[in-house]
């Protein structure tokens, strides 16, 4: 059997072909898995926080979401931080919390994880 590369896998996860569900869109960098940088656009937000679902596990540097380092062009220096983090309990959802205010944001939030 053919191994899937992450973005086939995605592609089977956002249209039914395994029954999951993809909330948000989701880019992927790689051929495969493992070992491979993840690009995960999680958008904007009204609350302080907020999770999407990822095809794989990943692991995300806390600050992911900060100037400097997060990967959106729009409001590229805005004055936003984030923490980052993975759910303890399903390491498939990745979320980022607003903490220099508790509010929503209005840029399309994209950032880099480690799959």
């Amino acid at each position: 059997m053919k191994s899937q590369t992450v973005a086939e896998e995605y592609y089977a996860l956002k249209f039914g072909e395994r029954g999951g569900i993809i909330r948000d869109m989701i880019v992927f960098e790689g051929p495969d898995r493992t070992g491979h940088l993840m690009t995960i656009a999680i958008g904007k937000s009204h609350g302080n926080e907020k999770c999407v679902e990822v095809p794989a596990e990943v692991s995300c540097d806390s600050r992911a979401g900060d100037r400097g380092i997060r990967l959106n062009t729009d409001f590229k220096f805005s004055s936003d931080r984030f923490k980052i983090f993975v759910n303890h309990y399903n390491k498939r959802f990745v979320c980022a919390k607003r903490i220099d205010v508790n509010e929503g944001w209005g840029m399309n939030l994209t950032i880099q994880c480690q799959a």
